[in-house]
């Protein structure tokens, strides 16, 4: 089974479980904004390209970059440990926006875009059960934060997990592209900071 089918039997059964616990009080984690992390020289750098999504990283931090199939990649550190590697997807927004927008959990919120959805979903969902189920979906209830980092056509959003070496999940949009990357794993503010500092969106070769 391939990573995106995985990812997409997760929500549907994280939808499935929010819709039945609704009564849980929401939680009031808000979206934050910071600055996007300044450019920074990479000596000894690997380019990475990922469909469009380009970016350099130092050797120390790479052992080993597995392709899982067409699905994504799968970056280890230098221990090749792969509980501490760090995953990257791509989402169609078939599967994000898409679905969503079957199940209804999108009627009244004028989301149309990705950026949307994500900035959306950092808003305290009041009487919006909507919303509340999305939120819970997307792991926010349980973050410890969520925050915003843009730079021109660039956004990534990062909700933050509140346990010490859980799984962190950052979503990275681009504006009029219909795919969304997912960085998760064992993600420090550091490797997220050199992913940011030097990436680039281009062509297909």
């Amino acid at each position: 089974m391939g990573l995106i089918r995985m990812l997409g039997n997760r929500v549907w059964l994280l939808l499935s479980c929010a819709m039945l616990c609704n009564s849980v009080a929401a939680s009031t984690v808000a979206l934050e904004t910071r600055p996007w992390p300044t450019e920074q020289r990479c000596d000894s750098c690997v380019t990475i390209q990922f469909i469009t999504m380009e970016f350099k990283l130092p050797l120390h931090m790479i052992g080993r970059v597995l392709d899982t199939g067409g699905d994504g990649l799968h970056i280890l550190p230098p221990s090749e440990a792969p509980q501490q590697g760090v995953l990257l997807l791509a989402v169609p927004t078939a599967k994000l926006l898409g679905r969503y927008e079957q199940s209804g959990l999108l009627e009244g919120l004028d989301i149309k875009t990705n950026e949307q959805l994500f900035d959306a979903l950092g808003a305290a969902p009041g009487s919006n059960k909507s919303l509340t189920v999305l939120r819970r979906i997307e792991g926010i209830d349980t973050a410890s934060r969520y925050y915003k980092v843009s730079r021109d056509s660039v956004h990534a959003y990062w909700i933050q997990s509140p346990e010490p070496g859980g799984s962190q999940n950052i979503y990275v949009v681009i504006n009029d592209d219909e795919t969304v990357y997912l960085l998760s794993g064992d993600i420090t503010q550091e490797f997220l900071d050199t992913v940011l500092s030097n990436l680039r969106v281009v062509e297909l070769p």
